[in-house]
């Protein structure tokens, strides 16, 4: 082809090749491109509206899909007519109320990344939690991972827990071990620190991976007294979770006795709960600065780049020694075998057999 002389040609020429250059070069695809492109923005879940039916979905759940969800598991075949629903049938309740107040009451917070942090959060562990109960459940709590809630499971039917102590136990698993996976994930995913205002935390390649870490870690030590606010609001709301188990009809005995009682179990609840989240957070710590991204349960990496993996979590994960040891020190604080004589003897927890004989007699109607 000859190229014209004529100046102004040449120069429109040059122009037009640099920017076909500079369009294939922002449609061409990177490892991390397609992992960043697949995950959700950062969102407001307070006001989030709608229902996602599939439980693997990418994008942030509403409060109306977390109750979905939830509903879901408890209605689940293998999971109803057992005490395995008595943890999310407390923790539908309970979610339900921290989530209005996390919008509209004293678990709000003003500053944006920690807003962003605490939702972020509250998807990863409500997600965690329902998907690894509902895979338990169907693998006949055989999924091979040596903590968290499928062993505790499988450790609920052959010892025959009562709906307390099985609501109880989980409790624990859900305040330690579960916390801290969910708090170290946040640090790996790099779609959602990409959108903080903070340059340092962003994993565009500019700066060593080490040093974006540091950055992500001392802005999550920021949102500690944002996670701190819930150690209160869960010590004050415990009659939440027996009136969701007498509902359910899961509590022998009225409310008002759960209520009375439970300090002969718990007592300073605030200050006992708090500190198992203290464990959990500071175990979470240590979990960002030990694993690498692809070792964790919630994350996939492609390429320089890490996000969660919402919806493909690794069930079978092996947990640390130092992470099992904070969820047997909750088990024994919370529901260790004195304990659990009193949620079943005193405090009204119905038996394993007493659950699966009033129950299985018929399921209930699924969630349209």
């Amino acid at each position: 082809m000859r190229i014209s002389r004529n100046p102004l040609v040449r120069s429109c020429l040059a122009l037009a090749v640099v920017l076909q250059l500079i369009q294939c070069s922002s449609t061409r695809s990177t490892p991390g491109s397609r992992l960043l492109a697949s995950q959700p923005t950062v969102t407001d879940f307070c006001v989030l509206s709608g229902i996602e039916r599939d439980p693997n979905s990418q994008g942030f759940w509403s409060a109306e899909t977390v109750d979905y969800q939830i509903t879901q598991l408890i209605e689940d075949p293998a999971v109803y007519g057992t005490p395995w629903m008595a943890y999310p049938s407390a923790y539908r309740r309970m979610t339900a109320a921290r989530d209005v107040s996390r919008c509209q009451g004293a678990l709000q917070t003003i500053d944006k990344v920690n807003a962003s942090l605490n939702h972020l959060l509250s998807d990863i562990m409500t997600r965690w939690y329902v998907l690894t109960v509902q895979q338990c459940a169907h693998s006949q709590a055989k999924l091979g991972t040596n903590a968290g809630f499928c062993p505790h499971m499988n450790r609920m039917r052959l010892e025959r827990y009562d709906s307390l102590s099985a609501a109880m136990s989980s409790t624990a698993i859900y305040l330690s071990s579960h916390i801290a996976l969910s708090v170290s994930a946040m640090a790996f995913d790099d779609a959602f620190w990409d959108q903080m205002p903070d340059p340092e935390t962003h994993n565009d390649g500019s700066r060593p991976r080490a040093k974006v870490m540091n950055a992500r870690v001392i802005a999550i030590k920021r949102f500690k007294p944002v996670f701190d606010n819930f150690n209160a609001f869960l010590g004050n709301n415990l009659s939440v979770v027996a009136g969701a188990l007498q509902e359910s009809k899961l509590l022998n005995g009225s409310v008002l006795n759960f209520a009375s009682n439970l300090s002969r179990v718990i007592p300073l609840r605030s200050f006992a709960f708090g500190k198992t989240r203290d464990d959990a957070f500071a175990t979470a710590l240590d979990l960002i600065e030990t694993l690498q991204p692809a070792q964790h349960p919630m994350i996939r990496v492609e390429g320089e780049r890490a996000g969660l993996n919402r919806g493909k979590f690794a069930f079978n994960f092996v947990y640390p020694a130092k992470l099992k040891a904070l969820e047997d020190a909750a088990l024994f604080s919370f529901a260790n075998r004195a304990n659990m004589q009193i949620y079943r003897r005193v405090l009204g927890g119905k038996s394993w057999d007493e659950v699966e004989s009033e129950f299985k007699l018929g399921l209930p109607p699924r969630s349209k």
